[in-house]
């Protein structure tokens, strides 16, 4: 109640040392918040107060308890009982015995005797003010930074408190040993659940996740436990009420000494509304792709006849009108085809073929099918490669669709005399092809949505290259249905490498 420092008598531990507990109370915004406290040996603690001021040296001290030394700084050396002061203080509730003697070297050099006693007092009280100092001091310092730290961390927690309920994220701390989970209230929200005590987080989910969505959070969470990577996942949930709710997570764990996971950290938010959206957008697309099919075939007929002389000779800028309307009507079509695929992937009715194959005889084959391609705009190709044989096992059609893809958004992003490199590489059983490119680079504000649906950079030379904007979400949804990676790598007027990772079936060649 009055805030003062007290110490602990002392204790004597298993190998003989002495130790004492000094504490003060902890208060944060003038409420009560437990004590602050610090373990002290008292060899440890009285030698580094001696050591502090070189004229200790010359003196013998002796620490007494109940008439007995625990602590003497000259153990092997006779104590000088001429001119020994013995003191008796209370310190901070404690009462310590301490004796005090100048050491023989120094009784020489003192003249008058009268002299070393005077000194003998004032080192003593020097001493007892240092003591005293360094408790209060010490034990100071660990309240003010354990309170700085504990308000931090107060401030820090409303903070987050009010930014996950303004953002409606449910927050997710799994303790594996203990079988405890904390879920935050957003969390309980998110699930339509009372708050209620929680243990086993996989029977949570078996209890409340779609049926056809568990067996792939199942998948996450065993991943999660197996690495230390941030795993993401998107599932349906199934509401008291028997609504669905989609939502989207991020999970982590974390492991102790032995390297066992202990600790599973988790975050999770609805995305229900951008799943509507994205059906009706989804819908409106293919209603409209399929529209479009028949009378599109049929003018890219008729526009075909007229080029090749039907209706007889053209003037030359009716030439040049015609070969921009074939020209977009043809990226039209391969617009509807790509939707067309894109749909297939996502619902699951692309048949993908599962035969193994030689990746390097495949991108050879796809660097030269492209060659002329690569040509037209003076880019040159090159395979950088030393390896003969690299098998792996999937629909080898879907690749040379993903390589050409790659290969040629590379060529139409290098400049006049540029070169696009292929390399490939192995590591941990899986085979990583790069394409390299010498153009200006991805945007920074595209990058993020770079292997989004209809995304295009917002450049007009972007613009100018054409492409439908689904090319890169193919790519990506083949590569995953490969069980591979596909990301990218950027520095703005230096390039790109885009690049993808397929496992391997076999040892290199």
């Amino acid at each position: 109640k009055e805030h003062l420092l007290n110490i602990s008598p002392m204790e004597k531990l298993e190998d003989g040392e002495l130790i004492f507990v000094a504490w003060n109370a902890l208060y944060l915004k003038s409420n009560f918040n437990g004590f602050v406290t610090g373990f002290y040996n008292l060899k440890t603690f009285l030698e580094g107060i001696l050591k502090s001021n070189e004229y200790w040296a010359s003196y013998q001290i002796h620490f007494l308890q109940d008439g007995k030394i625990i602590y003497s700084n000259v153990p092997d050396r006779e104590f000088n009982d001429k001119f020994k002061q013995s003191f008796r203080l209370e310190v901070y509730g404690q009462i310590w015995h301490l004796e005090v003697a100048p050491t023989p070297d120094f009784v020489g050099s003192m003249k008058p005797p009268l002299a070393l006693v005077s000194l003998i007092v004032g080192l003593f009280f020097s001493l007892i003010m240092a003591l005293m100092i360094y408790l209060a001091q010490s034990t100071l310092k660990k309240g003010v930074q354990l309170k700085l730290v504990l308000e931090k961390l107060s401030e820090n927690k409303e903070r987050l408190e009010l930014a996950t309920k303004s953002a409606q994220i449910g927050i997710l701390d799994w303790n594996i040993p203990g079988e405890k989970i904390f879920w935050n209230p957003e969390m309980y929200r998110l699930y339509g659940l009372p708050h209620r005590p929680l243990r086993d987080l996989q029977k949570v989910y078996q209890e409340h996740i779609y049926p056809e969505d568990q067996e792939g959070v199942e998948k996450i969470i065993k991943s999660a436990l197996e690495s230390k990577k941030i795993f993401h996942h998107s599932f349906r949930i199934l509401l008291p009420e028997g609504k669905i709710r989609y939502l989207e997570a991020r999970f982590r764990s974390y492991r102790n000494l032995l390297g066992k996971p202990c600790r599973m950290l988790g975050v999770h938010w609805d995305i229900t509304e951008e799943k509507e959206i994205e059906k009706m957008k989804a819908e409106f697309i293919s209603t409209v792709s399929h529209e479009l099919r028949t009378p599109l075939t049929s003018i890219r007929g008729s526009l075909g006849l007229i080029s090749g002389g039907a209706t007889g000779d053209l003037s030359e800028k009716a030439s040049s009108l015609l070969k921009i309307a074939l020209s977009n009507c043809d990226r039209l079509i391969r617009l509807i085809n790509d939707i067309k695929k894109k749909k297939k992937i996502e619902s699951g009715k692309m048949k993908f073929e599962n035969k193994a194959f030689n990746l390097i005889e495949t991108i050879t084959q796809v660097v030269l099918s492209n060659e002329a391609y690569a040509s037209q705009f003076n880019v040159r190709l090159k395979f950088k490669n030393d390896l003969e044989e690299l098998i792996v096992l999937g629909d080898q059609d879907r690749i040379i669709q993903v390589l050409t893809n790659l290969i040629s958004n590379a060529v139409k992003y290098s400049p006049q005399g540029g070169l696009v490199s292929i390399f490939i590489s192995v590591f941990n059983n899986m085979a990583k092809v790069s394409i390299e490119d010498q153009g200006s680079g991805v945007p920074e504000e595209f990058r993020e949505r770079i292997f989004q649906k209809f995304s295009q950079a917002d450049s007009s030379d972007t613009r100018k290259k054409g492409g439908t904007g689904l090319g890169l979400s193919i790519c990506k949804a083949i590569i995953e249905k490969h069980h591979g990676h596909i990301n990218f790598t950027s520095v703005t007027g230096e390039g790109s490498v885009f690049y993808f990772e397929l496992p391997l079936l076999n040892k290199t060649k």
